[in-house]
């Protein structure tokens, strides 16, 4: 071995040791979990170099993964390394061909996937041509994905766990929460009909059924809960 390559390799080997990466931290990740995360950006994990990786965030293509958007790689110390994500901006999914196409705020497929995303509700009713990966869905009701936006929005700020917002002609809106069909109506008024949607899914703890709320705000029109009927055998 020359004295070059005997020092190339010296400091190579001092290197690797001094930055050896012991603690991955993950931030932004809420589709993927932190496991999930580092198996996917960084598959050598814990027997990566610190120093390499950041070279390599800097000057290389960075990997393709479903759901994000971006990633940065950020030395906090010599053995740790913090691994920010930025994950795809999805409002909903329609089921189109046995797959689950997400879409974003302007109605843009951003993933097909079989994947099912926490937090992420189906979205029913949607009359479409075309359904093309990384295109606007091709459908006559332009306007219905600012108001899924505007109800995806709400129904977080209550904490309310969304399955499934149907559409229908009528432009009237309805959510499938657990046990219970909401029927909202129209998009007027979303946010006093769910923050009293809130108020009153307490009393129905344990029912199930539908629940009307189309005619809130409607002078001397209240509620109605339909309860679900038991088939007798």
């Amino acid at each position: 071995m020359h004295d070059s390559d005997f020092i190339v390799y010296i400091i190579h080997i001092v290197f690797s040791g001094l930055f050896r990466v012991n603690s991955i931290n993950v931030t932004g990740n809420s589709y993927y979990t932190k496991e999930e995360v580092i198996d996917l950006i960084l598959p050598s994990g814990t027997n990566s170099n610190l120093l390499s990786l950041i070279i390599e965030d800097k000057f290389t293509h960075k990997r393709d993964i479903p759901f994000i958007q971006d990633y940065k790689l950020k030395m906090k110390d010599f053995h740790t390394i913090e691994l920010i994500t930025y994950e795809k901006n999805i409002i909903g999914y329609l089921k189109y061909m046995g797959s689950k196409m997400y879409f974003d705020r302007d109605g843009v497929i951003v993933e097909s996937s079989n994947r099912v995303l926490s937090g992420i509700p189906k979205v029913e009713g949607i009359r479409f041509k075309k359904v093309i990966l990384h295109k606007a869905i091709e459908t006559e009701q332009k306007s219905v994905f600012q108001a899924i936006l505007t109800l995806v929005q709400i129904c977080s700020k209550y904490q309310m766990d969304v399955k499934t917002i149907s559409y229908d002609d009528k432009n009237s809106f309805s959510i499938e929460l657990e046990k219970i069909t909401v029927v909202l109506g129209e998009d007027e008024l979303l946010e006093s009909k769910v923050s009293e949607l809130q108020d009153i899914l307490p009393e129905l703890e344990g029912e199930e059924g539908t629940l009307y709320l189309d005619n809130y705000g409607v002078t001397g029109k209240g509620y109605k809960f339909a309860r679900k009927q038991v088939e007798s055998e």
